[in-house]
């Protein structure tokens, strides 16, 4: 056999072999070689059901997998059919690896996964890339959001999928997890009539809260995470938030925590100035202080202020369950929030 032929039957026998033993050789959206795949649940798809759900056999269980990161369009919208025909041509029989973020599954038990081939090609990351959806920003499950919206921004300038063929906003600058939704400090401070319900936020939320304009000094904010009551928490720098007030909590040197509380004295009368006048009045104000916080005699893994609200149970090891909302301090400011004579925040 010359040397001709023989290159000729070894290319043939390449070729064939990548046929049997199923690896492809597409390279994948981010450039990811089959040893790259980290480590998850190994599966079969069993069924596409959109552009961003599957089922598959998991450990001989049937199971449904929302890809994290990104919706397609479904039913009636514009690329939905398209979309769901790609992810079918991707993923129909496939064998699979099953990557979790913070969060395994939604409320309705649906799995969240980022969901690879064998080959190295992630199903969420080659979606975003054809055109067949749009990122999706799920916290917390956002440690690949970054690269996914870098796809998303790339099929968008190319025009690929549903880009070039519907009427769609122009996507998002690139999600980062360092960018934090930003929040007035009126809007969480439920006295205040601009009080807004911040129902969508969920635990370990990055929140920028600001004082953008301050008619008592300058503007303030910072950045801060948020745990919602029930949610486990270390004592630390922080803001706290019940039913009628929004203040800051400081730990001291040596680990006791301090609340700032504002305390309100109605007018009060005082003896009059000279016999037969009227008595004197002492005018409404309000003084602020920082309290520490104490252990409830009855029950002495609560802490609370002084007599009053019960903020946290020590759970042991530094570790307590918030009883309030909790924004612990990241950066920025930390000031007490201060209503003036008008309702303002100063």
């Amino acid at each position: 056999m010359n040397t001709k032929r023989m290159f000729i039957s070894f290319v043939a026998f390449a070729l064939s072999a990548t046929s049997i033993f199923g690896i492809s050789e597409t390279a994948s959206a981010a450039g990811r070689k089959p040893s790259d795949v980290p480590d998850g649940e190994h599966a079969v798809v069993s069924k596409v059901i959109d552009g961003n759900t599957i089922q598959v056999n998991l450990n001989g269980q049937t199971a449904t997998v929302h890809y994290i990161g990104l919706a397609a369009p479904v039913g009636n919208a514009c690329y939905a059919a398209q979309a769901t025909a790609a992810n079918a041509a991707l993923m129909n029989g496939q064998r699979v690896i099953l990557e979790t973020d913070t969060q395994a599954t939604d409320a309705k038990g649906t799995l969240l996964r980022y969901v690879y081939l064998l080959d190295g090609r992630m199903a969420n990351e080659e979606l975003l890339a054809n055109g067949s959806a749009r990122t999706a920003v799920e916290r917390p499950n956002t440690k690949r959001q970054d690269d996914l919206a870098a796809l998303e921004q790339q099929a968008a300038a190319a025009k690929r999928g549903l880009w070039g063929q519907c009427r769609t906003a122009a996507p998002k600058p690139i999600f980062s997890a360092t960018v934090c939704d930003t929040i007035k400090v009126e809007d969480l401070m439920v006295r205040t009539a601009t009080f807004t319900d911040r129902s969508l936020l969920k635990n370990g939320d990055c929140v920028n809260i600001v004082k953008a304009e301050n008619i008592a000094g300058p503007a303030w904010g910072g950045k801060y995470i948020f745990h919602p009551a029930g949610s486990t928490v270390t004592l630390t720098n922080a803001y706290l938030r019940w039913k009628d007030a929004f203040v800051p909590m400081t730990i001291d040197s040596s680990g006791n925590p301090f609340v700032f509380k504002s305390q309100y004295f109605g007018p009060k009368f005082g003896p009059p100035a000279k016999p037969g006048q009227r008595p004197s009045i002492i005018p409404a104000h309000t003084e602020a202080g920082m309290s520490q916080l104490e252990r409830v005699p009855e029950d002495p893994s609560l802490l609370r202020l002084p007599g009053l609200t019960q903020l946290f149970r020590d759970q042991g090891n530094g570790k307590y369950t918030a009883l309030v909302d909790v924004f612990t301090y990241k950066s920025g400011d930390l000031r007490n929030p201060v209503l003036s004579g008008d309702g303002l925040v100063i």
